[in-house]
């Protein structure tokens, strides 16, 4: 046990390590200064703001920017506790579920992870997300096992958060509702637990329903805001794919192109073999289980499967009959699933020494991976625009900015927000309107383009 957790503490050293590295060096990208804008508005119009689709993460980053400031180390800081929370989270989870080896590989998977290390570092909810889905099912687990209604009432609240945290979250329910249910028709002899189950989800359900009603209150609902989303294809398949595996940072710099193509090719070959031997390890697992009459954990299984496949299959079949909502992003947290998984296959291997190459390969390719993540420019340089701007910009120039959404990047940085008229172009199709009225207003001195 000592030893485990030691391990666990090796792992967290690392994770935070990976997270705080060179978190306030970019500038704040366009959804993180609406974030940080819908923060300091009062607590009710900062819930009510149209643009907030993630009200729980407002309401915590409101007061914590109260105390801490709005620097970009100090909004982001939060998703990084969230981020270390759900390294130590997806570890019980893992070993209540499989065992002790399972939850270090998976907590280990988690830390290294580009995909949870970007989002650990935004001024966004989707950190905080992963961690409240996490919690909601180690809780859920823990009551089924037990009975006891401490954790149904711990997994009513998580579970009902999970939709304050992101929209998606209302798949979390529909997934554990759905598990809870299989449980119920094939252990029916513990039926009073599940009586005290549904007793606690009116938590849940005075949760949601607050929920539904603020966001219906602005207009469009739970899925508010995602007009800017495209039907999804083939690609954003495989980009999901290759954010869960760490693919789309899959590069040695600064070795040629050739080198980088077979080093992308060996590593696609090396995560399909895993996920296939994974899966396979895990259809034994399920055998052996069923063999030596543990239903329990045929059922973990099931809850697993019901978790990853509900949060990414049925986003995608939404969006490809009704309307568009499936993002890459959004999916982030099914990546504890799938982690658990390719831990579980990992651990069931009989060979230490073939475990540990196989730790040693994807400790090598994700430390490669952050490389790439952290020595590439994600973020609009937006405190370089507004200090070049700011240089040159005498109080009658006028900026014109060619999307109006770009002025609060703008104004987050600029010294000088108020000395100068700034104007936007609203659509595309009045460019040349637009660019006349700027043209013939004679109180402008000269015209500085944002484009």
């Amino acid at each position: 046990m000592k030893k485990s957790y030691f391990s666990l503490l090796i792992i967290l050293l690392l994770g935070i390590c990976l997270r705080l590295y060179d978190l306030g060096s970019e500038s704040l990208w366009v959804d993180e200064v609406s974030t940080v804008k819908n923060s300091k508005l009062s607590f009710v119009d900062g819930i009510l703001d149209p643009f907030n689709n993630h009200p729980l993460h407002g309401i915590l980053l409101h007061f914590w920017i109260r105390l801490f400031g709005d620097s970009e180390y100090s909004v982001r800081f939060p998703s990084v506790v969230f981020g270390v929370f759900s390294i130590i989270m997806v570890f019980f989870l893992g070993r209540q579920l499989f065992d002790e080896d399972a939850g270090l590989i998976s907590a280990f998977l988690l830390s290294v992870s580009v995909f949870n290390i970007s989002f650990s570092q935004e001024a966004r909810a989707y950190a905080l997300f992963v961690l409240l889905c996490i919690f909601s099912y180690y809780c859920l687990i823990l009551f089924l096992e037990s009975g006891k209604r401490i954790y149904s009432i711990a997994n009513a609240i998580a579970s009902g958060l999970c939709i304050w945290a992101h929209p998606y979250g209302v798949f979390i329910l529909l997934a554990q509702y759905s598990s809870v249910l299989v449980y119920a028709l094939r252990f029916p002899r513990v039926f009073r637990i599940n009586r005290n189950w549904l007793k606690t989800q009116v938590i849940t359900a005075i949760i949601c329903f607050i929920y539904i009603f603020v966001m219906f209150s602005k207009g469009d609902g739970m899925f508010s805001g995602t007009a800017w989303i495209e039907p999804p294809s083939s690609n954003d398949v495989i980009n999901s794919f290759n954010l869960f595996t760490g693919l789309t940072y899959a590069y040695l710099f600064p070795y040629p192109a050739d080198v980088n193509l077979l080093y992308s090719q060996t590593l696609y070959c090396f995560w399909i073999v895993l996920i296939i031997a994974s899966l396979y390890s895990l259809f034994v697992y399920s055998k052996k289980a069923k063999e030596c009459r543990r239903p329990t954990d045929i059922f973990n299984i099931f809850l697993l499967a019901s978790w990853f496949f509900t949060l990414t299959i049925f986003p995608l079949l939404i969006s490809i009959t009704f309307k568009p909502i499936f993002f890459s992003r959004f999916l982030i947290a099914a990546t504890p699933v799938f982690y658990m998984l390719i831990a579980h296959g990992i651990s069931s291997i009989g060979s230490e020494k073939t475990r540990n190459l196989i730790l040693m390969i994807l400790l090598f390719s994700s430390l490669c991976n952050a490389r790439i993540y952290y020595v590439n420019q994600i973020n609009e340089d937006w405190r370089g625009v507004a200090d070049f701007v700011d240089s040159i910009a005498d109080e009658n120039d006028r900026i014109v900015f060619n999307n109006c959404y770009l002025i609060d990047s703008f104004n987050y940085y600029s010294n000088n927000t108020g000395n100068n008229h700034t104007y936007c172009i609203s659509n595309a199709s009045d460019l040349d309107d637009d660019l006349s009225f700027v043209l013939n207003d004679p109180t402008n001195q000269r015209l500085i383009l944002v484009w």
